[in-house]
């Protein structure tokens, strides 16, 4: 497995390691994050890939994020059992399937995720059947990118994180719309006294229910989350669908995804240890790189990945750090 970093961060990791708990993660925060585009904020893990181009993408992002100059593959020699999937597989699987169960993406517009949200808030059984719609097709998705069977036992613990994952993520959606009005299509303030208004109108089996002369939009929306508390429930809700794929994968002795992170320090001993590290310079030949290898030696499968992704090379003529 790969890990990509930069010369400005490898004496650091010569001397201590790969720690999970570092003061500047590449992806540390991310105060772009919009109502579509939820924040990149990292776990707080190691992060690993057995695609040696995503490993180079890593390293060339940290050396622009540390302003160093050359970037850096440390090569671990990884424990399945002991790695969590990366959350970035699984934001693909929570995420995306909104689409095709909603029908409209909740995060194009404050309207829908209002509608849906205020539902759930007083009519929970009328809007149970999205849940279930959700549920099966992130497992579905979950399948297909691991490998992994989500037999009944599974899905009992499974099951229940991604159904709060649904309101979770719409709550996450609500707090951007809130806090920048003007980027919406609708604001959610008007949707809400839209929504309260029209529902037991519209309702026969919940008429009464709701006193729309007391029904106020503003009070309903302030139960809403910050925006930098919102992201951190969503991260918090990959955390446990990530940590639940590693205990069905131990089951079925099988590995997590192609993307790993481990929440463990990673040493050069021990289940977990890096077995070599390569530095990428330019060679001002063309658009040639250099290698330069700064610990261990650099396995067969790693020039095999380098070959096939990058370009056969002499590997007879590599510099070793003195």
């Amino acid at each position: 497995m790969y890990h990509g970093t930069s010369d400005k961060h490898w004496a650091k990791i010569r001397s201590e390691g790969l720690q999970p708990k570092v003061k500047t993660r590449t992806w540390a925060d991310d105060p772009s994050a919009t109502s579509i585009s939820p924040s990149r904020a990292s776990l707080e893990s190691t992060y690993l890939t057995d695609n040696l181009m995503t490993a180079k993408s890593a390293a060339w992002t940290a050396v622009r994020n540390a302003k160093a100059n050359h970037e850096v593959i440390v090569i671990v020699q990884a424990q399945p059992r002991s790695a969590f999937a990366d959350e970035d597989d699984v934001s693909s699987a929570l995420e995306w399937q909104f689409q095709k169960v909603f029908g409209v993406n909740p995060a194009e517009s404050a309207r829908y995720s209002t509608e849906f949200w205020m539902e759930y808030k007083f009519a929970p059984s009328s809007v149970r059947h999205y849940e279930d719609d959700y549920v099966k097709e992130v497992v579905d998705h979950f399948k297909k990118i691991t490998g992994i069977e989500i037999d009944d036992k599974a899905m009992g613990i499974l099951a229940p994180v991604l159904r709060s994952a649904v309101w979770v993520g719409i709550e996450r959606v609500l707090a951007h719309f809130i806090e920048k009005p003007e980027s919406s299509w609708s604001k959610p303030i008007s949707a809400a006294t839209d929504f309260l208004r029209n529902f037991s109108k519209t309702r026969e089996e919940y008429k009464g229910k709701i006193d729309v002369a007391q029904a106020d939009a503003e009070k309903m929306l302030s139960k809403i989350p910050s925006v930098s508390d919102a992201e951190r429930k969503w991260l918090g809700v990959k955390d446990k669908v990530t940590r639940i794929l590693r205990k069905i994968a131990w089951q079925q002795d099988s590995r997590v995804a192609h993307n790993i992170r481990i929440a463990e320090p990673i040493t050069f001993s021990g289940r977990n240890k890096i077995i070599g590290a390569v530095l990428i310079f330019k060679t001002g030949v063309g658009m040639v790189e250099g290698l330069k290898v700064l610990y261990g030696s650099l396995p067969e499968k790693f020039k095999e990945d380098w070959n096939k992704a990058v370009g056969p090379r002499d590997w007879t003529s590599i510099e070793r750090q003195k």
